[in-house]
């Protein structure tokens, strides 16, 4: 899904770039986390997550991040097939889950950004540092639906979105993402309202804490 490979390497870049920025070498963890140069910890500029949400329940299971009625509503994409144990979800981005139709034209994908949390490059800070050093071609704030507290904004290293492939980026703490990638090759519009809606479901999920 290409959705799926622009979002790991967005957050590819974003790890190699703030690891650089902290003078962090790739594959030595830091549990500091933030650029400090504002009261929250965060750079100037880049929103704070009011209500921390704790990941911890899902990682095993990221699948179970969205309602069935939220995939529902979006076509047929069965039940989704979760990744734990790949070298992705382990060294470079995270737990997922991706939901597809056949051939693909429409998908789903949900990455919990565990891996750049753990390196100290997590959190939605990563998307407006890969903006200012040229990494991102665009970042388009949004608010993901009933919840105005977690910052979300759709970005991408490429600009597909008129081809039907969204990547939205919410944070979920201050040092964790999730990313929800969602592909409409038949209906391009639609893609957006979909990652929005997957998006909520996620946070909804979390805030149920189960």
């Amino acid at each position: 899904m290409r959705a799926g490979r622009a979002a790991a390497l967005l957050l590819t870049l974003s790890l190699g770039l703030l690891a650089g920025c902290s003078g962090q070498t790739e594959g030595a963890p830091s549990s500091s986390g933030d650029l400090q140069s504002s009261s929250s910890g965060l750079p100037e500029g880049v929103p704070h997550v009011t209500e921390p949400l704790d990941v911890a329940a899902f990682e095993k299971r990221p699948c179970a991040l969205v309602e069935r009625d939220a995939i529902a509503s979006i076509g047929d994409l069965g039940s989704g097939t979760p990744d734990v144990n790949s070298a992705d979800a382990k060294r470079l981005v995270g737990p997922s889950c991706n939901w597809s139709s056949d051939k693909s034209v429409l998908s789903i994908s949900v990455v919990i950004g565990t891996v750049h949390r753990d390196y100290g490059s997590g959190g939605i800070k990563g998307v407006y540092a890969g903006k200012e050093q040229g990494l991102i071609e665009y970042i388009d704030e949004v608010t993901v639906p009933g919840h105005p507290g977690y910052p979300a904004a759709f970005s991408g290293v490429t600009d597909e979105r008129a081809e039907g492939e969204y990547s939205l980026k919410v944070g979920v703490t201050d040092n964790l993402l999730i990313t929800v990638s969602s592909t409409d090759w038949k209906h391009p519009t639609d893609a957006r309202s979909s990652a929005l809606k997957v998006a909520a479901s996620v946070l909804d999920t979390l805030k149920k804490g189960s």
